[in-house]
């Protein structure tokens, strides 16, 4: 009895060892024991201009130039899948520059597309109650 219960044990225990294959789920993917790439989101963009364009808009901290890098990537890329944090920068923009008119264009359009977005419904209802 005992020893059928030792091998449960351990088949047990070597099926519940990590395996390879659980690497996929990470974010990391181990390319050497030294080196690891991280892959992101943005690398899911597959035309590198609009991947350029939206990371370049996303490091802006000037508002003035956001709001004018998010209407370009608007303008450049109407089909692309991050059209909805694109005119979220672009609210939040007009937000800091008092412009709330734009903010409140820009806020309906993201919102349209990702209407579930806790960090823009807060801004722009005090954008509205403001109004």
């Amino acid at each position: 009895m005992k020893r059928g219960a030792l091998r449960v044990l351990l088949l047990v225990s070597g099926l519940a060892a990590p395996s390879r294959g659980q690497d996929i789920d990470t974010v990391m993917f181990r390319e050497s024991a030294a080196v690891a790439k991280r892959f992101t989101i943005i690398d899911q963009i597959g035309d590198p201009k609009e991947r350029r364009a939206f990371l370049k808009l996303y490091a802006a901290h000037d508002p003035p130039k956001r709001c004018k890098l998010a209407e370009e990537f608007v303008l450049a890329y109407p089909q692309s899948w991050l059209l909805a944090q694109a005119y979220e920068i672009a609210a939040k923009a007009a937000i800091d520059l008092d412009d709330y008119a734009a903010a409140l264009q820009f806020g309906t359009q993201s919102l349209r597309l990702f209407p579930e977005n806790p960090l823009l419904l807060v801004p722009f209802a005090n954008v509205q109650a403001q109004l």
